[in-house]
């Protein structure tokens, strides 16, 4: 249960409107309390009043603010307070945001916690300033964050259509008994909200309609249905629009309690896919395609040892350049194509992986994970995606140093793994690299292959740092 509620309480012989805002945990910080006291305003019929706060006041461990004017209700309990007013509530709210001077709801969400929203016990709404906002968070339990800030978390809201959202929420909040994205099957499941015609029995066709749209409206037509040159409180006029004429009355006899049931288990099993492939799914999809692979080159490796590569009648230097190639494409079939039977490749398992990762990466996060040297100098730019690493092979020299061997000599470009930066990092980094093979050639078949990879090490030319695109 909440424990931001209000009561009357007299001190020294004076009543006050006492809203308790949490328990007394030490001192509160001075920014909140120095300077000038925020105004609040008081919205009745039409007329907005400033409204400004007594004291503040900690009594049997509770910290309450203290007022001059009648009980506040939270605009949460609407449904429980006023069940056959909910919707001239509502659009009682949304006329207080309206009356009040733009830049008092403004921010750069644009959505303000509930808990700066209440219902007056005479009529009317009391709407409270961004600093006593933030002495409320300071104080409130973790329970009360959820109750009046965190279940109307939703992304991809613009901010000038935000209220509205807002308002709308509190709206599905007053007819349902929850928020539209409160469940934690909604949140599993692309925060689509369960829709209203189920989760709230007896709401009339075009009100549930009407009240869905708005709910899961795209980022692109709330950009259409609000202007960005205006504030978020100036934009309400549009939802009032929405709702003004429809029935929000509910058919008692009308129950949906099954059906939303039903419906909240089916959510809750697409939740738990849907989690269990964002925890494994990658692995599952790496494991695959690693396998995919690996019968892959293993099957084509058996054919084409019948018959001869495609790099038969090419010389000893093209082949070399060839398999350099093959490298930078990640492509292991065509850099094992002229190996003699036996022969080991020892750039196949890092070459595997790196395709493997690319892949899953372009399949599940469309996202092209690798640049060869050519590639990132001949985009001419000077960052790369986000993400993104720069690989491979070029200047590449072969020179003959025996009857069958050749000396391949070239810049290998690879990321620099000799820290951790940890977080997000702002620029990739990587090395460069001198690196020097031996490779050693047979012609047995009428074609020349190579019978031998030896890899003679590297050395470290330079490190380089290039931006990431943000």
């Amino acid at each position: 249960m909440s424990t931001i509620q209000s009561s009357m309480l007299e001190v020294k012989g004076h009543t006050y409107c006492a809203l308790t805002i949490g328990e007394v945990s030490g001192e509160l910080p001075r920014h909140l309390l120095s300077g000038e006291q925020e105004c609040g305003y008081l919205y009745r019929e039409g007329s907005l009043t400033e409204l400004y706060y007594a004291r503040i006041a900690d009594r049997d461990g509770l910290r309450s603010i203290l007022w001059d004017t009648p009980i506040f209700i939270p605009v949460t309990e609407i449904g429980t307070r006023f069940p056959d007013q909910v919707k001239e509530k509502i659009l009682e709210v949304s006329e207080a945001m309206q009356a009040v001077p733009r830049s008092f709801l403004q921010n750069e969400r644009g959505q303000i916690p509930a808990w700066r929203i209440f219902l007056l016990e005479g009529g009317g709404v009391a709407l409270l300033p961004s600093k006593l906002s933030d002495l409320i968070l300071y104080s409130a339990s973790q329970e009360d964050r959820n109750i009046y800030l965190h279940r109307f978390h939703r992304p991809d809201v613009h901010s000038p259509f935000a209220l509205c959202h807002e308002l709308a929420q509190l709206l599905y909040l007053a007819l349902a008994g929850f928020a539209p994205f409160e469940p934690e099957e909604v949140k599993q499941t692309a925060y689509r909200p369960i829709p209203s015609s189920i989760a709230i029995g007896g709401l009339p066709a075009e009100s549930a309609a009407a009240l869905d749209a708005i709910l899961t409206m795209p980022v692109s037509a709330q950009r259409t249905a609000v202007s960005g040159a205006y504030s978020a409180s100036e934009n309400l006029s549009w939802f009032d629009e929405q709702i003004r004429d429809l029935s929000f009355t509910l058919d008692e006899k009308a129950s949906s309690e099954e059906n939303l049931a039903a419906y909240r288990e089916t959510l809750k099993k697409k939740g738990e896919r849907r989690e269990f492939w964002r925890k494994k799914g990658v692995g599952i999809i790496a494991a695959a395609l690693a396998l995919t692979i690996i019968l892959s080159v293993s099957v084509r490796t058996f054919i084409r040892s019948l018959e001869p590569p495609y790099t038969a009648g090419m010389t000893s230097e093209e082949i070399i350049s060839e398999f350099f190639a093959a490298q930078n494409d990640l492509d292991i079939e065509r850099m094992n194509a002229s190996l003699a039977r036996g022969v080991k490749n020892p750039f196949e398992q890092e070459v595997t992986t790196l395709f493997v990762n690319s892949r899953v990466r372009q399949a599940y996060e469309q996202v092209d994970a690798l640049l060869t040297p050519e590639e990132y100098e001949n985009s001419g730019s000077e960052a790369i995606p986000y993400t993104a690493m720069i690989y491979g092979v070029s200047d590449l020299t072969v020179t003959r140093i025996g009857e069958d061997a050749y000396l391949a000599t070239y810049l290998y470009y690879a990321p620099d793994r000799s820290e951790d930066t940890g977080g997000e990092a702002e620029v990739y980094r990587g090395v460069v690299a001198e690196n020097r093979v031996e490779f050693t050639f047979s012609d047995t078949k009428g074609y020349e292959q190579i019978t031998r990879i030896n890899d003679l090490g590297h050395e470290i030319v330079r490190e380089f740092e290039v931006p990431y695109e943000r």
